[in-house]
């Protein structure tokens, strides 16, 4: 049971995130509803790094999700 909500609160403070590179840019796009709350709140399309440490540091994870072929 322990295990259960362990993994409960863990899902929900992840957000899952694409990363892109663009002009030697590197870019954060929300993949997720609780990382698009986050860009809405931030009136952005991207995770700025800054806002990504805040984020960090308020307990929540960040899961990259790849692209597939």
């Amino acid at each position: 049971m322990k295990n259960e909500i362990t993994n409960q609160m863990t899902i929900a403070n992840t957000l899952f995130v694409k990363v892109q590179h663009k002009y030697g840019n590197r870019l954060i796009y929300p993949n997720c509803p609780l990382s698009f709350a986050f860009t809405d709140l931030l009136g952005t399309k991207t995770l700025p790094s800054n806002a990504i440490e805040t984020i960090k540091g308020m307990g929540f994870q960040f899961k990259v999700e790849s692209e597939e072929i």
